[in-house]
């Protein structure tokens, strides 16, 4: 048996693999048309003799139905005239009549009479009354209708035979009277069918409306009687038509064709009997199966033979020629290089076949030699593929320096077949060293290193791709006259071609990779000089990474500016320390400094004066402590100090102290002396606190402590400062609630002329009223507000207020007034001060009869010089006018008054307290006075309690006075009083 072979040898699993097999469904294929007629022929032939059946069926039992509406209507006949003859009364009489009717009838098996109650009262056959009709269907649907009907199938109460019966009503002047009947025995039915000429396994069934078999021919066993309802007959008998065929299967499972007629006995819809005629399939069928055998046969028998001859001609034609084909092509593949196929005189189709795989066979003997050149150059390539992919995973393990180029020479060596590795480094003086090789002995290195000096007349590759930053290539040692002094050594160990590269990290030259190879020019080919730049590249991207690895861990845990530890390491070192005092019973102490007004001397100096100063602290706190301790910069001018294994608290305050004191006074930044003020907070564990957190809050208090003083000393926590920072957030927690809750109000204290002390004005003075605290000095708030941020709201609700009791009053007659609202530093620098302001006034307040007034505290004033004169020109502009209050407890200057935008000066209490007692404050005040006169500016004296006071300041030439001797801050209505009744 021939077996067909694929390429690799083994047989095809196709059924339609093998050129033989293919032959024979081509033929298969053209024989199918014949098929499809062969069963379109039987088709249409099985659909005639389907046809031809039914119609021979359906006429047999038309001929069956005329008969049986023969009868139905005789009987229908003889019970009419009988009911229009007949007394009913007379029951006695009807009896003979009917007897004597039955015997000359003969198919009846009885004929009577039944009252409208349904008792039988005449009968042709004698009974035992009484007899109870009036529940047959006969006796039921002639009573409802009044017509003609048929009953279902029944045993006669009398009789006690099978029977079908019929009622016909008798009607008397419109009364029923009762219902004649004649009873027709089912035998007679089944004579009347065995009369039909059947076919083979045919039957003929007569049923009644109900589906109960009245007859059945050929006549069986248990047929007559029977209910059709839920056999296969089923749908037959629920037909709408009056007659019509199905193909239907029975019990025994065999196809029948049925043909059905459907008889209406009167209008009435149930009175109707069905004849049926069943013929099995195989009978109908039959001839048309017989041609189709016939004919198959036949078609087998041709096709049979029309293969054979097609396997014959196609052994003899294609087959033995492309067995040929395929041994040659088996023999190509077993590397036999020189099978060819012979081209003979057959079929051009194989000859061309032939001549093309011959074809190939020429080019795949030429192309064997190339192919084996770059086996070669590919194992190569595969070498330094597998490396780059190695020294890509030792990149992605994150190892240090060293470690990733020991991992980068041993790959080089152990998987790219390089004989020898080494890269060098260059450190922070500039001095080229290995750092890591792999390979051959280190003898060849050390040689090289001998000339590691950029002054040396014959510099080694590496450090020539170091400094020019390129790489460089030698495909022959013995052929470079550069690489003399090394040629014999590089001999011995086998070295012919090397090549450097640099490595670079951010760009920046900072070594070389050197590759030798026991190969002449292998590093000739292009693509490998590419991959090896790219393995360099690699080598220098992972390099950059541990650079960028070890920064971002510097930066993480060390200020970049000052080089000392943050406060997450400040914090760690904290609680380390702890644990440590803990177990050997030791004391630590805890400073933090932060620089006044540091925010001044950058916006006055610039940022890098403020760093200098900031590197200034830090090299003095760094130099100050001993080894072990530590110093961090917490924030912006912020400074944490860590003094650890101190025997006591003494021990501690003493250390601390002379830290503290030794802090400079001033330090040199952009070229300029800088006066600093630091305040220190300082804690000690165990005294104060037990855990970090708690100890770094109480020294954050005890900071704050010494700023809220104002004094340059340290201030250690205690106590008294716990309870001011509970009590202040106490304070704020409450301030928080206090718009909403609208706990505030305004007062108001009047300013009057120091002459004829006439109220020229009001300051308007904010009081809180908190439910829980009580009266709230503002003193004890305004601070917090400031600190927190609330003093933005807090100060839009109070212009907002002053605005609209300026216009209440002015509705009330009140001109010629000046209404002053203080406003803090943290208002005027926010963003939107002055937008916020034009909202609240919503005018021009210049035209308007009573003035308003920004008052802004000198001290803040001169801290913020640049941003308050753009911002008070701007509200300027709004028709406002502007005071400095507390004049001279700051540090102003002529030249600074000169570029404000303002209208008056306030005087500080402080100096009008003491003005009839200290000649200092006598000279303060006639100074300020004198500088008002001079800028055009008026004076206002705060703090007036004395007459003497008031005499003194009138001497003196100030204006107006402000203080208790004319009134004490009061509610609005009080002082729209004293506003009315001015002179």
């Amino acid at each position: 048996m021939e077996k067909t072979v694929t390429r690799k040898g083994r047989a095809p699993d196709g059924l339609l693999s093998t050129l033989r097999a293919r032959l024979i469904a081509l033929v298969l294929l053209a024989s199918l048309p014949a098929l499809v007629l062969i069963i379109y022929t039987n088709i249409e032939q099985r659909r005639h003799d389907s046809a031809e059946a039914r119609a021979e069926a359906l006429s047999a039992i038309r001929h069956v139905s005329m008969h049986q509406m023969d009868l139905v209507q005789d009987t229908e006949t003889l019970l009419s005239v009988l009911a229009h003859t007949m007394d009913a009364e007379n029951s006695p009489a009807l009896t003979p009549l009917l007897t004597e009717l039955l015997r000359q009838q003969g198919i009846y098996s009885n004929i009577g009479f039944i009252s409208p109650d349904g008792m039988i009262r005449a009968s042709a056959l004698p009974f035992k009354p009484p007899v109870y009709a009036g529940n047959r269907t006969y006796f039921k649907r002639a009573a409802e209708t009044l017509e003609f009907s048929i009953g279902d199938y029944q045993i006669g109460s009398i009789t006690g035979i099978a029977t079908i019966n019929f009622g016909y009503p008798v009607i008397k002047k419109g009364d029923l009277k009762g219902v004649l009947f004649a009873a027709l025995p089912i035998t007679l039915l089944g004579k009347k069918l065995s009369a039909l000429p059947l076919q083979w396994g045919q039957a003929v069934i007569l049923t009644d409306s109900a589906g109960t078999v009245l007859a059945r021919y050929p006549f069986e066993e248990g047929w007559a009687g029977k209910n059709l309802r839920g056999s296969e007959l089923e749908p037959l008998l629920n037909s709408t038509g009056d007659e019509g065929h199905a193909m239907l299967s029975g019990s025994d499972e065999m196809p029948r064709v049925y043909s059905f007629i459907k008889l209406d006995l009167s209008r009435d819809s149930g009175n109707s009997i069905f004849i049926i005629s069943g013929i099995p399939a195989s009978v109908v069928y039959a001839k048309a199966d017989r041609l189709l055998a016939r004919n198959l046969l036949t078609s087998t028998l041709i096709i049979a033979f029309v293969l054979l001859l097609a396997l014959l001609a196609s052994e003899k034609l294609v087959l033995k020629s492309v067995r040929e084909l395929v041994s040659v092509t088996m023999e190509l593949g077993a590397g036999k290089r020189k099978s060819r196929v012979r081209i003979d005189g057959g079929s051009e189709e194989l000859n061309w076949l032939a001549r093309s795989l011959n074809a190939m066979a020429d080019a795949l003997e030429a192309r064997e030699e190339e192919s084996e050149r770059h086996l070669t150059r590919i194992a190569r390539l595969n070498r330094i593929y597998a490396v780059l992919s190695a020294i890509n995973s030792a990149i992605i393990r994150s190892m240090g320096k060293d470690d990733l180029l020991k991992e980068v020479c041993r790959i080089a060596v152990e998987h790219g077949s390089f004989t020898l590795a080494w890269a060098a480094l260059s450190d922070d003086s500039g001095q080229f060293y290995p750092a890591a090789w792999a390979g051959r002995e280190k003898e060849y290195i050390d040689k090289l290193m001998e000339h590691m000096s950029p002054d040396a007349g014959t510099k080694p590759l590496a450090l020539r791709a170091f400094l020019e930053d390129r790489e460089i290539i030698v495909e022959n040692f013995e052929k470079d006259i550069k690489l003399a002094p090394w040629r014999d050594l590089a001999a011995r160990y086998g070295y012919r071609s090397v090549a450097a590269f640099p490595l670079r990290v951010e760009g920046r030259p900072v070594g070389a990779l050197s590759l030798y190879s026991a190969d002449a020019s292998f590093f000739d080919e292009e693509e490998e000089l590419r991959l090896l730049l790219e393995l360099a590249s690699d080598t220098s991207f992972g390099l950059e990474k541990i650079e960028k690895e070890r920064r971002i861990e510097y930066l993480s845990r060390y200020d970049i500016l000052t080089g000392l530890v943050n406060r997450w390491v400040f914090e760690d070192h904290l609680d380390q320390s702890l644990k440590r005092a803990k177990y050997s019973q030791r004391v630590v102490a805890v400073a933090m400094l932060d620089i006044d007004n540091f925010s001044r001397i950058n916006d006055t100096l610039g940022h890098r004066a403020g760093d200098d100063v900031l590197k200034a602290l830090a090299g003095y706190l760094a130099a100050s402590v001993r080894e072990g301790d530590t110093v961090a910069r917490l924030g912006n001018d912020n400074f944490g100090v860590i003094l650890l294994d101190l025997a006591d608290r003494k021990d501690a305050v003493m250390v601390a102290e002379k830290i503290i004191g030794g802090l400079p006074r001033s330090v040199t930044a952009a070229g300029e002396e800088v006066f600093i003020k630091i305040y220190s907070g300082i804690s000690i564990y165990p005294d104060d606190g037990a855990s970090t957190q708690e100890l770094i809050k109480n020294t954050e208090l005890a900071m704050h402590a010494a700023e809220a003083s104002g004094a340059g000393s340290a201030q250690y926590y205690s106590q008294e400062i716990n309870l001011k920072a509970q009590e202040r957030r106490g304070v704020e927690n409450e301030l928080r609630h206090a718009l909403e809750r609208k706990e505030f109000e305004l007062a108001y204290q009047p300013i009057v002329n120091v002459e004829d002390r006439r109220i020229i004005g009001v300051e308007a003075l904010l009081r809180w009223n908190n439910r829980t605290l009580g009266p709230v000095s503002p003193d004890r708030f305004i601070p917090v507000a400031e600190e927190t941020g609330l003093i933005i709201p807090i100060g839009e609700w109070v212009l907002k207020t002053a605005v609209a009791q300026a216009l209440e009053w002015e509705k009330r007659g009140i001109r010629d007034l000046k209404l002053g609202v203080n406003v803090s530093v943290r208002q005027i620098k926010h963003p939107d001060f002055c937008e916020r302001l034009e909202r609240i006034l919503g005018f021009d307040f210049g035209s308007r009869a009573i003035k308003l007034a920004l008052e802004v505290t000198e001290s803040e004033l001169m801290n913020n010089m640049e941003i308050f004169v753009s911002t008070l020109k701007k509200a300027r502009g709004l028709g406002m006018m502007v005071y400095i209050d507390d004049f001279g407890t700051g540090y102003s200057s002529l030249s600074y008054l000169k570029e404000l935008p303002i209208d008056t000066l306030k005087i500080d209490r402080s100096f009008i307290r003491d003005l009839a007692t200290d000649s200092s404050s006598l000279s303060m005040t006639m100074g300020i006075i004198a500088i008002a006169n001079s800028l055009g500016l008026a004076v206002v004296a705060e703090g007036v309690e004395t007459e003497e006071q008031l005499a003194m300041l009138n001497d003196l030439g100030c204006g107006s006075a402000q203080g208790f001797l004319f009134s004490r801050p009061a509610p609005a209505k009080i002082i729209e009083s004293l506003l009315m009744n001015r002179p």
